[in-house]
């Protein structure tokens, strides 16, 4: 015969409720906090979140492309080699977004792209200017796309 198992007593495996919620607990009382900042003609954030990443401006204008080359270059560790300039507007809702040039260069020596589309802007209230440099790998596979891609936050 097999000695009977140990039990515990019930209440050292009890806890309290306040301390163990159920997650549907836990929405309904987001819910109800996000209601009550509504009602209260003011908003509250539930999480922590990044301050959207501003478009680029408008009527950008060119750099040369000796410029641009070195920040392709310093950017992706390779070669660069400059292939052609084009043209890309970018509008939203008829409004114009962003236009400008985008140089395409040739890239030697990375693991996985051949392309880079690259193209810079002014920072506001600055002399300094932002280096865009974005690969041609999928799911970029033109300028326009990768514009589009470095709107994304």
């Amino acid at each position: 015969m097999l000695p009977e198992p140990r039990r515990e007593p019930a209440e050292r495996f009890s806890a309290p409720a306040e301390r163990f919620r159920a997650p549907a607990e836990w929405r309904r009382e987001g819910r109800e906090r996000r209601r009550e900042a509504a009602e209260g003609g003011f908003t509250q954030s539930v999480r922590a979140t990044r301050p959207a990443k501003a478009a680029p401006t408008c009527h950008n204008p060119p750099l040369p492309n000796s410029e641009l080359q070195k920040a392709v270059e310093r950017l992706h560790n390779c070669r660069a080699q400059f292939k052609e300039t084009v043209q890309v507007t970018e509008t939203l809702d008829g409004q114009p977004v962003w236009d400008g040039e985008i140089s395409i260069f040739n890239i030697a020596g990375h693991p996985t792209a051949r392309l880079c589309y690259a193209w810079s802007e002014p920072v506001p209230d600055s002399n300094r200017r932002r280096f865009y440099a974005v690969l041609h790998k999928h799911p970029i596979d033109g300028a326009q796309a990768a514009l589009r891609a470095s709107f994304l936050p």
